[in-house]
This record gives structure tokens, C-alpha cells and sequence, in this order.
């Protein structure tokens, strides 16, 4: 029998993640999920972790980078649940988020995506939501902020951001996957604009919480990641 949710872990060189994000998986009080890691060609031994310590997770070797968009889409063509979970690697997951962000979806089949509460290690907020300006531009609600309960509400948004996010398959089958010519950065702003324009609705779940260590795989204001938040900022 087919799980419920599918979790879709991409990870490239993260090993030193793995632990503490699978473990909090393991841990989940919802238990109708199924996990899935995408290796995206790492050579840290990432592959080789996860045959070894967790012989029971799904793994996905690509045999090379191709983005959070590419390795997600990866993961989800070999997904067998209704409902896909999209996760960072360098995340740390509440014992309740599946069973709390799973909730919205299966009352009302209008529902295409839900947001997860993301905080940083110190406890100020990572992000609540995807937020749009008429220029175009996209940020995450909150950044930054203390999380003192000013966004402990939960309401329609714009999109989630795709670092934990819940998205139904039906909707992903009828908008399309995220775009892997994004690669990193804004495919889940872009994936949120179609959903959307297509009539399916957002919700974010503030009791669906999540520690982002972030840097897990392109570092803050590294090249890299400079480069792919301007490029496809104007893409998008």
C-alpha cells in the first residue's frame, strides 16, 4: 500500500546533516510517510551513509548536481505518496510537523500547497511564507524577525517556501514540476505563481515547525548562491 506523504530530502556534500534531519523523521508521531533521499552527486560519502545507516530510506543517486529543482524532481518521479513533502537537508523537523501540516489538505481538496513555520537555530524566523511586490521581487515573511508569536496564525498566502514545504500530487500533475532550469533558488516562487494563476490555494500551518540550520547546501552570499538569487529573480 502506498504511503500517504512522500519526503523528499535532496542533498549534495551534506552528509554532516543527514543525522540529525533523518533522525528527526524517524521520530515523526504521523506515520504514513515514506522517505526519499536524492543524492546529487556528492562526493562526501553522502550515498554511502545512507545505505548504510538507513538501509530502509529510498535512495536516488542522479551521479550529478542538478539542483534543488532537478534533485526534487527527481525524487518525485520516484514518490509513490498522494501528497509530496519537500525538505531541506540541513533541517530539523518538530516530532508533530507531518501529522499538523497534513491536516489542511485532507479537509479541503482545493488546497494545492502548504507553508511550514521555519526558524534558525536561535529562534528568529527563516520563513512563514513566499511574499511577492508588483515588481516581481520575492522574500520570505518574517526573515529574520524573533519569533514571538506574530505569525502564529494560520491563513491563506502567496506559496510556501519549498525548503519544507507540502504540495498535492494532483496539483503538481496539473501545473507541472518545479522548473529545473531555476537550479537553485526561487523554482518554488515560480512553482507557486502557477499554482495559483491554475486556482489552487495556499495555506500556512504555524504549528508545523521546522529548525533550518540553512547553508546546508549553497552557502549565504557565497558565489554561488549571489548568482542564482539575482539570475532567477529576473526569471521569475
Amino acid at each position: 500500500m502506498a504511503p500517504l506523504i512522500s519526503v523528499v530530502v535532496v542533498t549534495y556534500n551534506g552528509k554532516k546533516y543527514l543525522n540529525d534531519c533523518l533522525s528527526a523523521l524517524a521520530h515523526q508521531k504521523f506515520r504514513d510517510f515514506e522517505i526519499i533521499v536524492v543524492d546529487n552527486g556528492s562526493s562526501d560519502g553522502s550515498a554511502e551513509y545512507i545505505r548504510r545507516e538507513y538501509p530502509a530510506i529510498i535512495l536516488v543517486e542522479t551521479g550529478k548536481n542538478l539542483g534543488f529543482a532537478g534533485g526534487t524532481n527527481a525524487g518525485i518521479r520516484a514518490a509513490r505518496g498522494e501528497f509530496i513533502f519537500t525538505l531541506n537537508n540541513d533541517t530539523i523537523a518538530d516530532p508533530n510537523m507531518l501529522g499538523e501540516i497534513i491536516k489542511p489538505m485532507q479537509r479541503d481538496p482545493n488546497i494545492g500547497m502548504c507553508g511550514t513555520k521555519l526558524v534558525f537555530p536561535d529562534g528568529r524566523i527563516n520563513s512563514t511564507a513566499i511574499c511577492i511586490s508588483r515588481s516581481g521581487a520575492a522574500w520570505d515573511r518574517g526573515m529574520g524577525e524573533q519569533d514571538s508569536g506574530q505569525f502564529d496564525k494560520e491563513e491563506e498566502i502567496f506559496g510556501p517556501c519549498a525548503g519544507a514545504a507540502l504540495y498535492r500530487r494532483r496539483m503538481l500533475e496539473e501545473v507541472g514540476h518545479f522548473d529545473e532550469d531555476f537550479f537553485l533558488f526561487m523554482e518554488d516562487v515560480d512553482l507557486a505563481f502557477r499554482a495559483r494563476l491554475a486556482g489552487w490555494k495556499c495555506l500556512y500551518i504555524p504549528t508545523a515547525q521546522i529548525v533550518h540550520v540553512r547553508g546546508g547546501t549553497a552557502t549565504p552570499n557565497s558565489a554561488t548562491a549571489i548568482y542564482y538569487v539575482n539570475r532567477n529573480r529576473l526569471w521569475c
